[in-house]
């Protein structure tokens, strides 16, 4: 027995697979901002500990996260001074604030809203994405601990390792497209659409052979996969595609009303923005019965 992503995973396909990713139309996500999702973050945020009063799993974890936030909105062009009320209060509170005014004046005369775009008179060091803003906006942030009254010291200056700036870089980019992505492509979902009355349950369409798993996201016309491309991979290959594949012919056999609003599979990788998709009519029927039979165990 395996999970929906393990079988995937691990099924040995025939030579370029059932379904390439070169059958997919490859496009750009969309590109308007519309809200942040918290449930991304905390699935998707790895945890670090910093010095004290940061040093457990917890507060590192919420530090960072605050972090990624802030970064978010300052791309969104809201003012500092709203995002850091704070933590500039927390510096007031221990005495310290001539070094947080000294932080908060290099974020609010940095860069915003950069998005790539170089011209002539632009500075990397003052783009708010670049890793020594970064640090700066960690830094500053740390003081909301001192926000309390009840706690006191001294702060303690963060300092993120270069690969922890790429990290929190990274994380931010994604949840800008990704919270673009969730709430916007193809609009409704199909149980807001009434298709179904609920949001699906793939339970009745497990098998001896597959016996856990989900589906990623679900809108209206089409059933999604999520994939963090990386250096390494940089597009999704065959385990990706048979896994959509898969949590599709699941689902129709689970809700078989859906079977008519769905018109293809969809890929999403938030990383790099981009959106592949496959017209449900465009897969060989030799090809869905095969992997509803082989690999699914129908």
């Amino acid at each position: 027995m395996a999970s929906i992503s393990s079988r995937a995973k691990h099924f040995i396909q025939p030579s370029g697979g059932f379904l390439g990713i070169v059958r997919f139309y490859q496009e750009d996500g969309i590109t308007d901002y519309r809200r942040i999702d918290e449930e991304f973050i905390r699935k998707y945020l790895k945890k670090q500990p910093f010095p004290e009063p940061y040093e457990t799993p917890e507060k590192s974890m919420r530090l960072v996260k605050k972090t990624i936030l802030a970064l978010v909105y300052l791309e969104k062009e809201t003012e500092p001074a709203v995002l850091f009320e704070d933590a500039l209060k927390g510096a007031a509170n221990i005495g310290d604030s001539e070094n947080a005014e000294r932080l908060f004046d290099r974020i609010n005369n940095s860069d915003r809203n950069y998005r790539g775009l170089i011209e002539d008179n632009y500075v990397p060091e003052n783009d708010i994405l670049d890793d020594g803003m970064i640090e700066t906006v960690c830094d500053l942030m740390s003081y909301e601990y001192f926000l309390n009254p009840r706690y006191s010291g001294k702060h303690t200056t963060i300092k993120i390792s270069h690969e922890l700036g790429d990290y929190m870089f990274d994380m931010a980019v994604c949840i800008m497209n990704t919270c673009i992505f969730y709430p916007s492509y193809e609009g409704q979902k199909p149980y807001a659409a009434g298709i179904i009355d609920k949001p699906p349950s793939l339970l009745p369409a497990f098998t001896k052979t597959v016996n856990s798993g989900s589906i990623d996201l679900l809108t209206y016309k089409a059933v999604w996969k999520i994939f963090f491309s990386n250096s390494k991979k940089q597009k999704p290959t065959t385990p990706e595609t048979l896994e959509v594949l898969m949590q599709y012919i699941m689902l129709i056999k689970a809700e078989p009303k859906l079977e008519k609003s769905l018109e293809y599979l969809g890929i999403y990788d938030p990383t790099r923005n981009l959106v592949y998709t496959l017209k449900i009519s465009d897969i060989p029927k030799d090809i869905t019965e095969t992997v509803s039979s082989e690999v699914i165990g129908y």
